[in-house]
């Protein structure tokens, strides 16, 4: 009986030893370079850090990895006066996932005009931000580049927010606590997205200030968390504008924004405005989302219209220019898909606005003369009002320069009574 039972002990011990998995060790790492090399390998680790790390070069995070801060900073590196101002770190592993830990870019005053890389780019694989994970303090607001702001999202990346906070980023092209590319995706569980700010630094878009703390040109869910006091901040240039839209999330032709729970509150753009869409929103109504624009891009006005909006002159007080006069010939009104004959006496009118290579933008009235295709033109004041509808309409449009009005700009003027009006 006694070793039936001691048979039976040690098949159990036996059965024991072979079914259990070695359970994966935590590593514990004080220096750069050991951590560089552990996110570097392609395996599965927890790293857990010891001290606070300076980093002066990216770091490529393969493999699946827990990262565990302790409480201890990942930080930028400014050492001896130079600048690290790359990206810190590539995710281009199946997952990796980060808590208790501040991942910071700030290093003084100095870092602003250097800095043209995020804090995390996710390229491949999954981000997670977890519990008492920081991404903050990673600004630039002078470099013409995709440079400050935290996280940048691939076409093969995916970001999941859990916790945590990203806050205090600064950059110029967009989106400074995230930007989402094309094929990217962000969920947003938890956690708070605060005080991260575009700041526009030319009349270009991609440099104009849009999305305050996220541009998105993928797939954003917003389902939980706080999205607060973020800004956007255009480029002004005299009493013109440019950008500056979208407070809390930009939305761009092909990107989509699904609002499925959260708080998002005070995150103000040029106009107030917190989400500002050119893709496609869900769950939040956008009173500055872009509508469809009709096919005809250019505006005929003839003289009986013209006469209505000479009456709001005397009210808007814009004098015009005159440097040419039409001539009172015949002309037939030309349209896009048809021409038809008008009366004899009436000219065609084409408003059109050109922003010309220092940023101006200027009002013109072109007389089609009937028998060539030359111009008489025009010169006409614009009211502060107008122009900033008439910049609202330039950056909705695909090339920098040359614009030709069409009629959803002029039912702008036309419904808040900020007309292009000439005097007679």
């Amino acid at each position: 009986m006694k070793k039936m039972r001691k048979r039976i002990a040690l098949f159990f011990a036996l059965s024991l030893c072979v079914s259990v998995r070695p359970v994966l060790a935590k590593r514990m790492v004080s220096d750069f370079s050991e951590f560089k090399q552990l996110c570097e390998s392609d395996t599965k680790e927890t790293i857990e850090l010891t001290s606070d790390i300076i980093v002066d070069e990216p770091v490529v995070i393969r493999g699946e990895k827990i990262i565990h801060g302790r409480g201890h900073n990942l930080v930028r590196s400014a050492l001896h006066g130079k600048v690290y101002g790359g990206c810190l770190f590539l995710v281009q592993g199946k997952k990796c996932e980060w808590s208790r830990v501040t991942v910071s870019g700030s290093a003084g005053e100095n870092t602003k005009s250097k800095i043209f890389g995020r804090l995390i780019e996710v390229r491949q694989g999954t981000l997670v931000i977890g519990k008492g994970c920081f991404l903050q303090d990673n600004v630039n607001e002078t470099l013409a580049a995709n440079g400050g702001g935290a996280v940048e999202i691939g076409s093969g990346g995916v970001c999941i927010m859990k916790a945590g906070s990203v806050r205090n980023n600064r950059n110029v092209s967009g989106g400074a606590a995230f930007y989402v590319k094309k094929g990217g995706r962000l969920l947003i569980q938890g956690g708070v997205i605060t005080g991260n700010k575009t700041i526009g630094i030319g009349a270009v878009e991609g440099f104009d200030g849009r999305g305050g703390a996220i541009y998105s040109e993928g797939s954003v869910w917003f389902k939980g968390g706080v999205i607060s006091g973020n800004t956007a901040k255009g480029y002004r240039k005299g009493d013109i504008c440019y950008g500056g839209v979208g407070g809390a999330v930009y939305v761009a032709k092909g990107g989509s924004l699904y609002v499925q729970g959260g708080t998002l509150t005070n995150n103000p753009d040029e106009r107030k405005e917190q989400i500002y869409a050119d893709g496609k929103v869900t769950g939040w109504k956008n009173k500055k989302s872009k509508k469809k624009e009709p096919k005809q891009n250019q505006l005929e006005i003839t003289k009986s219209k013209q006469k209505n909006t000479n009456e709001n002159q005397q009210k808007h007080n814009l004098m015009p220019t005159k440097t040419a006069k039409p001539k009172p010939e015949k002309t037939d009104t030309i349209k896009k898909e048809k021409q038809q004959k008008t009366d004899s006496t009436e000219h065609k009118k084409t408003i059109m606005l050109v922003m010309d290579k220092k940023d101006e933008i200027h009002g013109r009235v072109l007389y089609v003369e009937p028998d060539n295709t030359d111009f008489v033109e025009e010169k006409w004041h614009f009211s502060v009002d107008a122009l900033e509808v008439a910049r609202q309409f330039i950056h909705r449009q695909e090339k920098p320069f040359s614009r030709e009005v069409n009629d959803s700009f002029l039912r702008q003027f036309a419904k808040a009574k900020k007309g292009v009006v000439k005097n007679e």
